[in-house]
């Protein structure tokens, strides 16, 4: 069952997802100002213990991040099974491999999310595509 923080997830995933056969990254664009150390620890934690907490509690899977090339990474921490995303990607008519913004047809979607869901998804799309 979707709900906003599965919605949330689903957007950082089409924001800036890229789904592989055994993996996936998010890209985070957090430039200039990520890279500042006095920003960095907040950065970090928010995204170990909120974004984190998220996938745990909602899909049961463990994620880190990586840092490299000025660009933030979230990315799960092994090989784990990550079919209940892909699932709930394809019940709002998204696409669940590759770069998913390249392929994305929002309509279907948008007449699936609904109130808090839909604020929610576009919360994560707009956190992977304008750092805000």
């Amino acid at each position: 069952m979707l709900n906003h923080n599965k919605a949330y997830i689903l957007g950082l995933f089409v924001g800036a997802g890229k789904i592989d056969k055994d993996s996936f990254l998010i890209e985070l664009p957090f430039k200039k100002w990520g890279m500042e150390p006095s920003k960095m620890n907040v950065i970090a934690v928010d995204i170990l213990q909120r974004i984190a907490g998220m996938f745990h509690s909602e899909y049961g899977l463990k994620v880190t991040y990586e840092i490299g090339n000025n660009r933030w990474f979230i990315k799960p921490i092994e090989n784990q099974d990550f079919t209940d995303i892909t699932s709930d990607l394809n019940y709002l008519g998204l696409p669940h491999s590759g770069f998913l913004l390249n392929a994305a047809d929002l309509d279907t979607a948008k007449n699936k999310l609904k109130g808090i869901n839909a604020e929610s998804f576009l919360s994560g799309f707009f956190d992977t595509r304008a750092s805000i």
